[in-house]
């Protein structure tokens, strides 16, 4: 069981981004990753952050959502390399009340 509702929360920011898009055709690319050949409309852009804002709330557990709720927790540090997934981890990390600190993948072992 889910422990994030999928709908993206009324946050000013993503309902700028939304309401900003909305004058684009449905057909429209405003995502270009170059490294990874990744492309995506609104739709798949929204699509994704929806669906890794429940992978990530379900990562995180309900005492850290939780905690993010009350403004106990503010950050969630990820490491992906800079293009399109990284832009989906930001939107959902935004859209559960938090921001993301993005560590570079070249610190991994």
């Amino acid at each position: 069981m889910s422990v994030v509702n999928p709908k993206l929360p009324q946050d000013p920011y993503l309902l700028d981004f939304i309401h900003a898009s909305q004058n684009l055709p449905p057909d429209h690319v405003i995502v270009v990753d170059h490294e990874t050949g990744a492309r995506a409309t609104i739709a798949d852009l929204i699509t994704a952050v929806c669906e890794y804002r429940v992978k990530l709330g379900e990562e995180l557990g309900t005492d850290i959502l939780a905690a993010i709720r009350k403004g106990e927790e503010d950050f969630i540090a990820t490491i992906f390399p800079p293009g399109y997934d990284f832009l989906v981890a930001f939107l959902a990390g935004l859209s559960l009340g938090a921001g993301l600190v993005p560590l570079s993948t070249k610190l991994l072992p």
